[in-house]
């Protein structure tokens, strides 16, 4: 059968119940902190989404989004990049990049595809190529029911 989902986590006992704005997301990747290696940007790209909100939780098609859009059925404001074949959000600091639990146990998405995790760095060649080889998991955006 399908694999089960693992969600990325937010560590609500950060600063801010772990959200960051895009200023503070930029700055700890370009001094590359700790934190940088914890930090998930939500983003609408790629091809495939998990459908929880109508769909069971069955992988549809990007294109597919675009009726829940139509209908306003997501909280956030949403604009389709036709170049990017994505959905970007209108306001970047509209709780979309947040801290990771550092827990495997209670938080175990960010340690799904760590084979190359402190092997190398994550932007060279060598960690590519472990990545490529040793790591199958891949992450899809999912729409999920909102709180009121």
């Amino acid at each position: 059968g399908k694999p089960r989902p693992y969600e990325y986590k937010r560590d609500a006992r950060a600063p801010r119940e772990g959200f960051l704005t895009n200023a503070e997301s930029d700055r700890s990747w370009e001094v590359k902190d700790e934190a940088s290696e914890y930090t998930m940007q939500v983003t609408l790209g790629g091809n495939w989404f998990r459908d929880d909100l109508g769909g069971g939780g069955r992988l549809r098609p990007m294109q597919d989004l675009h009726r829940y859009v139509r209908e306003g059925r997501v909280r956030q404001r949403l604009r389709w990049d036709p170049e990017g074949c994505q959905y970007e959000f209108e306001d970047l600091d509209d709780r979309v990049i947040y801290m990771g639990m550092e827990d495997p146990a209670a938080n175990p998405a960010p340690y799904c595809n760590d084979a190359a995790f402190g092997l190398a760095d994550g932007e060279s060649d060598a960690y590519d190529e472990i990545d490529a080889r040793n790591n199958a998991m891949v992450m899809v955006p999912a729409l999920t029911p909102a709180p009121p």
